[in-house]
């Protein structure tokens, strides 16, 4: 059953326009919501959910939030080499740092034209 920082927090999202929906977070079994901006979510332990109608929805879903965390993986990396490269005062270490730093931020530019070709942002 959910505890009181779960019904505050399902105020809180009636209150800020979110709609509660029919599915139930399948860790939680509380209802899960809709935001404004289209996002589901549970309530209680904050995770995202895609509701999907079909196997096609399913792929899109799938291929969506892969991204997402490809996404995240790469600013982590782009975070850790920043670090490195201002703590660094060796020229080879820090054209070595510059060089993963391109290729993270190719990488990054790549997933941003998928997500434009897909329609995905």
């Amino acid at each position: 059953m959910a505890g009181k920082p779960s019904i505050k927090r399902m105020a809180d999202l009636l209150k800020s326009g979110a709609v509660m929906l029919s599915h139930v977070c399948p860790n939680c079994k509380i209802p899960l919501f809709k935001l404004k901006t289209g996002e589901t979510l549970c309530p209680s332990c904050g995770t995202r959910y895609y509701i999907v109608a079909d196997s096609r929805e399913e792929t899109k879903a799938l291929v969506t939030t892969t991204i997402e965390r490809l996404e995240r993986t790469i600013m982590t990396k782009l975070n850790t080499l920043n670090d490195m490269l201002g703590r660094s005062t060796d020229y080879n270490e820090e054209m070595q740092i510059v060089n993963s730093l391109i290729k993270w931020l190719e990488a990054l530019e790549r997933i941003e034209r998928i997500k434009r070709y897909t329609k995905l942002s």
